[in-house]
């Protein structure tokens, strides 16, 4: 009994020794089916020698235990690690990257209400990338991480809102719609029209209808 004791032993002891060096799920599936067969071979030694085969079947249900309790706790460990979308080291430089691109986004959008480039029917994150002497790679990421859209999406929101103010404007209520659109930036009617209904629910023209009957 005591080589049945000392080989179980030495199973757990290789397996904590292993599982705590796995970088990856595929080597845990690898592992656990290795030491599945591994633990089924004092089973094969039982009819060799002369073992109480009680006692073989406790030792090996305790260690099936054991060894469901190993793995399962790192699959715990492994799920949690994966679902978190910084992770494996890199926590430092990924938040430095988001804490960039926060910054980066309010100044942008502080910039480009400012200085209302967006009316540009032409702007491309290339262009936007050269006024501030940033790469395309931050400008694309930091709009999609804070606005949620990308950027011909985001910059067309910012050409309704000028269009939105333009048609509520009395000094523009003789301004037709698509001479509107071009104002704000739209390059065709059909992009703007489109556009509007997707941001706001109603046509430039019910839209304009909406605020001229509310005064």
């Amino acid at each position: 009994m005591g080589w049945l004791i000392s080989y179980i032993i030495g199973l757990v002891v290789l397996e904590i020794i292993v599982i705590s060096k796995l970088k990856g799920r595929g080597s845990l599936f690898l592992v656990g089916g290795i030491s599945v067969v591994l633990q089924f071979i004092p089973v094969v030694i039982y009819y060799y020698l002369d073992t109480d085969f009680n006692s073989v079947i406790m030792l090996l249900a305790s260690y099936a235990l054991l060894n469901s309790v190993l793995i399962g706790g790192y699959i715990w460990r492994q799920l949690h690690t994966y679902s978190d979308p910084i992770r494996n080291g890199n926590n430092r430089k990924r938040n430095a990257l988001s804490n960039e691109s926060i910054q980066f986004f309010y100044k942008l959008d502080e910039w480009l209400k400012r200085e209302k480039i967006y009316l540009d029917p032409n702007l491309k994150v290339k262009k936007v990338a050269q006024y501030l002497h940033v790469t395309e790679k931050l400008v694309s990421s930091s709009i999609n991480d804070m606005a949620k859209e990308n950027f011909n999406s985001y910059i067309n929101s910012l050409r309704i809102a000028e269009a939105k103010r333009m048609m509520m404007s009395q000094d523009k209520q003789h301004f037709t719609i698509d001479a509107i659109a071009e104002l704000a930036g739209f390059s065709n009617k059909v992009s703007f029209y489109s556009a509007f209904k997707k941001e706001t629910g109603l046509s430039p023209r019910e839209f304009r209808k909406s605020m001229l009957s509310s005064h």
